[in-house]
């Protein structure tokens, strides 16, 4: 798996992942997974190998792609706020945040 720093247009520092399986194509479909309010892309992979969405998807052919929303454990980043120090200015955004920056970055 390997792991991408995205920075938002408001300086929010998102991980994501990329699965990629051993025999991926040149231009094989892509396929993004966005974890659900209060989680992380932890979700796609919690489970053995075999049965999580995410690798099940990369077997089967697919670069898979796993994103994670700002203030959750892979991205409690900000190029200009500090989460612990500027602990109030940084989780001061609100749910729409996500869609509108987090997801098209």
């Amino acid at each position: 798996m390997d792991s991408y720093s995205v920075t938002t247009p408001d300086h929010y520092v998102l991980g994501n992942f990329r699965i990629r399986s051993k025999g991926l194509k040149p231009g094989a479909p892509a396929v993004f997974l966005q974890h659900g309010l209060f989680s992380c892309s932890d979700t796609w992979i919690v489970n053995d190998e075999k049965v999580a969405p995410a690798y099940q998807l990369a077997r089967a052919g697919y670069d898979v792609y796993l994103g994670n929303n700002r203030g959750n454990f892979y991205s409690n980043k900000n190029t200009e706020l500090d989460p612990i120090t500027d602990n109030e200015e940084f989780h001061n955004y609100s749910f729409d945040k996500y869609g509108d920056y987090d997801l098209t970055s």
